[in-house]
């Protein structure tokens, strides 16, 4: 069974999406642009470029600050990303392909340290990417932090390559 993987990112009204095929990401372009205005007619775009065939399974992560409620009628979005071609690591990679700049991600729904819904702050934004729970903690104590953006001028492509295998490695563990 076939599998359709896409990251859709939505700041300030505009949307950028990334298909992921394997290991490799690619942005996806609407008139020549890596990011465009969101508007009501781009879920008709988006499953006309998509090409979707009846065997094909969606796995699609939103990471966003702001969405429109038409956004989240169509049948393509999840509340909850659901499926195995997303992680932490290759979402990190995917928002790099569009040079998606946040200071934090967090799970939406998630709470702050007295377990009330946590609020966003300039820089912060929303993901439907839900962090494993962590053995014995309850859920006001539950990461509040999905991702977070660490300055690293001077890694090579190699270098990161091998970081984002570590992380994942030692988020599995």
């Amino acid at each position: 069974m076939k599998s359709k993987i896409c990251l859709f990112a939505v700041k300030d009204g505009k949307i950028s999406v990334v298909e992921k095929d394997g290991e490799k990401f690619r942005r996806m372009r609407k008139n020549g642009e890596d990011s465009w205005e969101l508007e009501r007619g781009f879920w008709k775009w988006f499953e006309n470029r998509l090409e979707l065939q009846d065997d094909e399974v969606c796995e699609f992560v939103f990471v966003y600050d702001r969405l429109e409620e038409w956004f989240c009628e169509s049948k393509f979005w999840r509340k909850e990303c659901v499926g195995k071609a997303w992680n932490e690591a290759s979402v990190m990679t995917a928002l790099e392909t569009v040079k998606f700049e946040f200071r934090e991600i967090r799970f939406h729904g998630s709470r702050d340290e007295n377990g009330e819904e946590a609020n966003l702050q300039p820089g912060e934004f929303w993901t439907t990417l839900r962090v494993e729970k962590l053995e014995g903690s309850e859920p006001a104590a539950q990461p509040k932090v999905v991702l977070k953006e660490v300055e690293r001028k001077d890694e090579t492509a190699l270098q990161k390559y091998f970081r984002l295998q570590m992380e994942a490695e030692r988020r599995k563990r």
